[in-house]
């Protein structure tokens, strides 16, 4: 599902991160089922992806309640990076040794921006890149330029 708005050319861009040249996108006016959902894509920021997550998370038929029905991905300036939906218990603090080894990046398109921007910056190995989205948090992998 985009609600991202991404033309083609950006979509081709990051195609591997979308579900391959094969996907099919819908976007909000659309007629589709949950289900039918395989990645939400939308700009970092975007009330509308937090109220989206939500509903995802609503209609989530799965058997094991740590398996979600969709994987994400997110716009921020000019590349497009996708998401690993964490479980509803994951708590950064919790998860790690340290608050040295993971960058929490704020939900808000230009401060996150800059944030990505100066962690991009950080000599390797980096922490882990973190952020929230509604309810959910959101482990940062694969990012590619579409732009």
């Amino acid at each position: 599902m985009d609600i991202a708005g991404l033309n083609q050319a950006e979509r081709a861009e990051g195609s591997f991160l979308l579900g391959g040249s094969a996907a099919e996108f819908i976007v909000p006016g659309d007629r589709f089922e949950y289900n039918q959902i395989h990645t939400v894509l939308f700009k970092w920021g975007d009330p509308k992806a937090e109220a989206l997550f939500s509903v995802m998370l609503e209609h989530d038929d799965t058997p094991d309640r740590n398996l979600f029905p969709f994987s994400a991905a997110a716009v921020i300036g000019n590349q497009l990076w996708s998401l690993a939906v964490q479980s509803r218990e994951f708590e950064p603090h919790l998860a790690y040794a340290s608050d040295n080894q993971y960058i929490v990046l704020p939900f808000d398109e230009h401060e996150g921006l800059l944030a990505l921007y100066d962690f991009l910056t950080k000599v390797t190995p980096r922490p882990e890149l973190l952020g929230k989205v509604g309810p959910r948090w959101v482990a940062f992998e694969l990012g590619v330029d579409i732009r």
